[in-house]
């Protein structure tokens, strides 16, 4: 038998029962982080903390999938496209939500593109990370592809809100009764599915990491591998 048998170049590997264990516990904590994330992100203005400290465990649980507390429990096999999209985007919906602070520190058509700016970030940031997550396929299929519509759907709800005001403020009944309706259920819509998307994929993380402590085998990505 070959001294170097069941080693690579970076050492001894793994047995499957060690990385089961990893990726529960990373996928159990990443699944807890956006549970307790979309219950706390209610929406509500009068106890604004509740969505910050929403954003900031979103940002947290988001770290924690892109480098897994072990490199094999990493939803993108730390990849560097895929790795990086998903830490930009818990950066910057972090800042997202201290933009209304330069209220009045800055002029508003500063602050409007500086919204925009980070709408499209988030955007691109977020389509990176959801394809990354599809197609390095750590997440058994066909659960991969729950991340990518998630966000299909929060897409389509808010472009419906968009599409919804503007063709109302263009008719120029956008403070009539049916238009004020109309767009407070479309917003009602939207923060429905903004609050279920993270306590979906957190059910499915925990749901996975309790599998994976079974006897599925679970993919192991060496630091070799491009």
């Amino acid at each position: 038998m070959s001294e170097r048998e069941g080693v690579d170049s970076d050492g001894p590997t793994p047995s499957s029962r060690e990385v089961s264990g990893r990726v529960k516990n990373t996928w159990m904590l990443g699944g807890i982080l956006l549970i307790l994330s979309g219950l706390l992100n209610s929406g509500r203005p009068e106890v604004p903390y509740l969505h910050i400290v929403s954003v900031l465990l979103f940002a947290a649980a988001l770290v924690v999938f892109a480098i897994g507390l072990k490199s094999e429990a990493s939803v993108t096999a730390r990849k560097p496209l895929g790795t990086f999209a998903l830490i930009g985007l818990g950066v910057f919906s972090v800042l997202h939500v201290f933009e209304g602070q330069l209220a009045g520190i800055v002029q508003i058509e500063l602050l409007s593109l500086l919204t925009l700016i980070g709408l499209a970030a988030r955007g691109a940031l977020a389509l990176i990370a959801v394809v990354q997550i599809a197609r390095v396929a750590v997440v058994p299929r066909p659960w991969n592809t729950l991340p990518g519509w998630t966000l299909v759907a929060i897409a389509a709800v808010n472009a419906l809100q968009i599409v919804t005001t503007q063709v109302f403020v263009l008719h120029g009944n956008a403070g009539g009764a049916d238009a004020q309706n109309t767009l407070f259920a479309i917003s009602s819509v939207v923060g429905l599915v903004t609050m279920a998307a993270p306590l979906l994929l957190g059910v499915m993380a925990i749901v996975l990491a309790t599998r994976a402590s079974g006897e599925q085998t679970v993919p192991v990505f060496h630091s070799h591998e491009n």
